[in-house]
């Protein structure tokens, strides 16, 4: 059973982020600066994500290389949504 693909990318994720950024520096209204911390709260909060995606990955593949149960091993990439491959 293959996993399923990632419907967003982290670069994806990461140009979201820059752009919600962008979107909050140019609120000017004072009285919307409620949504423009919003804003930056999402970005930071996205940009977040991505490292802890990228951590969790690093250390799922530590796990994997060191399992001596290949079909456990090869269950946690698949919930990553890698086959074999790469993580």
């Amino acid at each position: 059973m293959a996993a399923e693909p990632n419907i967003i990318s982290r670069d994806e994720i990461s140009k979201l982020a820059d752009r919600l950024t962008g979107h909050a520096e140019a609120i000017t209204n004072t009285a919307r600066h409620d949504i423009a911390n919003d804003l930056r709260l999402s970005a930071a909060a996205l940009r977040r994500l991505v490292v802890q995606d990228r951590t969790l990955r690093r250390e799922i593949a530590r796990i994997v290389a060191g399992c001596a149960d290949k079909a456990a091993g090869s269950r946690l990439l698949e919930l990553i949504g890698v086959d074999g491959g790469d993580v």
